[in-house]
């Protein structure tokens, strides 16, 4: 899955320029497995991203839609170096 990711962080790099933001949302750490997700906890997207990116703010959220109560998510702001 790691290598995944790494492809994923080389491709926004290249598409954003110095000072770009980069937002993602995915669910919270919390809720991997529920949801056929392994989403990462934000030091670990801090790792994944540091080549090209710094970490710059991580907010807790919700995926709202059907399912009661809303899956937590987390939206993940990194800013291109």
């Amino acid at each position: 899955m790691r290598e995944r990711w790494q492809r994923y962080v080389e491709s926004a790099g290249r598409l954003l320029g110095s000072g770009g933001k980069l937002l993602l949302k995915q669910h919270a750490p919390e809720e991997g497995g529920r949801h056929g997700t392994h989403p990462p906890q934000p030091s670990e997207l801090a790792e994944l991203f540091a080549r090209a990116f710094e970490l710059t703010r991580v907010t807790p959220s919700t995926f709202d839609g059907t399912l009661a109560p809303p899956p937590r998510a987390l939206l993940v702001e990194l800013t291109r170096r």
